[in-house]
């Protein structure tokens, strides 16, 4: 059997909380020529992918970890004595 191309689909779900999802998902392909490995290009390509996806992904997840643990959306400077979850603030951000 002669293999000309191969493709990959790759994806994950992220949950953004309040019931929103993300779906990334990002498919790659490659041109095979006479005498490529498909295992190693196979890889190669999972490998791109999963980068592409995760590089996509991380913003999500660091957003929604920023936006989770400012309470009442105040900046530092202005959340000095707010209680959240029996733990009072400074001013800094942290109790």
């Amino acid at each position: 059997m002669l293999l000309n191309s191969v493709s990959i689909t790759y994806g994950r779900k992220v949950n953004l909380g309040d019931y929103n999802n993300a779906n990334i998902e990002v498919t790659i392909g490659a041109d095979m020529e006479l005498g490529d490995d498909i295992h190693t290009v196979m890889q190669e390509l999972w490998t791109m992918a999963k980068a592409n996806v995760r590089a996509q992904v991380l913003p999500l997840l660091i957003k929604g970890k920023e936006t989770s643990d400012t309470p009442l959306g105040l900046p530092n400077s202005q959340r000095n004595g707010i209680t959240t979850n029996g733990i009072t603030t400074n001013g800094t951000g942290h109790a």
